[in-house]
């Protein structure tokens, strides 16, 4: 349909992203995604904290 009415597909591409990005607003996903990855920032920073302590540890013993 695109084709016989001459819509260039950027445009349908752009339009896409447009409706998909509104649902996801509307839907609090956008949100959502954040808290997760905020979540998922915050768990891995203790993984690095952790570890890094463990390291100094071993070296401290082993110097």
């Amino acid at each position: 349909m695109a084709e016989e009415r001459d819509i260039p597909i950027e445009r349908l591409m752009d339009k896409a992203v447009d409706l998909l990005l509104e649902y996801m607003e509307d839907n609090d996903t956008l949100n959502q995604v954040k808290y997760s990855n905020n979540e998922v920032v915050e768990k891995n920073n203790q993984l690095i904290a952790k570890s890094r302590e463990f390291i100094n540890k071993k070296q401290a013993q082993n110097p």
